[in-house]
């Protein structure tokens, strides 16, 4: 159900955005560009940013309940049930983690690439 439902916003977000706007969006603020190709000494802030989003991550899935509770209900829905964790709340907050994820991925994106276009690209 969770795959048919994710199709089905992704459909209508999709219309909405073309709603909006049909032609690719240019214009970014240049120093909004800037943070993909800014450095820490030869570092890429990039990296810098990713190395620390994946140790929070570790931290986040071994060492507190929730992340244990994703882990768990990822196994087995039914007997994470039964150990008494919160199924329902603990799936819809790992789509909302994700979709977090997903939106500061397409802000990485857009500081790569300088546009946007409204049309789906499918790889």
């Amino acid at each position: 159900m969770p795959f048919i439902i994710t199709f089905g916003v992704a459909f209508l977000l999709r219309g909405i955005n073309l709603a909006i706007s049909t032609t690719p969006i240019r214009g970014i603020p240049s120093e909004y560009l800037q943070i993909y190709d800014a450095k820490i000494g030869i570092v890429p802030v990039n990296v810098i940013v990713m190395a620390f989003l994946w140790y929070g991550l570790w931290l986040f899935t071994t060492r507190m309940r929730w992340g244990r509770n994703i882990y768990a209900v990822g196994g087995s829905e039914r007997i994470a049930r039964l150990a008494g964790i919160r199924v329902n709340w603990t799936v819809a907050s790992a789509y909302i983690l994700s979709s977090v994820f997903a939106a500061c991925a397409g802000l990485f994106l857009l500081a790569r690439s300088a546009w946007v276009t409204p049309t789906p690209q499918m790889a």
